[in-house]
């Protein structure tokens, strides 16, 4: 059994709500509690958390890309950049880009 665990405090309305979308995604019903009945679906899913941009920023980083050199490709600033990342980070509940790659490729939104 997989345990969320937040250390600053109860989860928001907005966490819970993106945790239920996640569950929901990855084919997790609430009904199935049984540990032999439940399985993932872990199928390539499209991520309705994250914008495109959001993702290409994801892509580009797990191929070994810098921050500038992301900039680069995709037009951006740094300002816009920062913000796109701390988007990210809120979205997932991450505080780092490796961690966002991570969960992203764990949850087939990356391939």
């Amino acid at each position: 059994m997989t345990t969320i665990s937040i250390d600053s405090g109860p989860l928001t309305q907005d966490q819970i709500d993106n945790i239920k979308v996640l569950l929901d995604m990855l084919g997790y019903s609430s009904a199935r509690r049984n540990k032999e009945t439940f399985a993932l679906n872990l199928k390539p899913v499209e991520s309705n958390l994250l914008s495109s941009r959001q993702i290409q920023i994801c892509k580009h980083l797990s191929n070994g890309l810098y921050g500038k050199e992301v900039c680069e490709e995709l037009g951006i600033s740094k300002t816009t950049l920062k913000r796109d990342m701390l988007d990210i980070f809120n979205k997932l509940g991450v505080s780092s880009a490796t961690h966002a790659i991570s969960t992203l490729f764990r949850l087939k939104i990356l391939d």
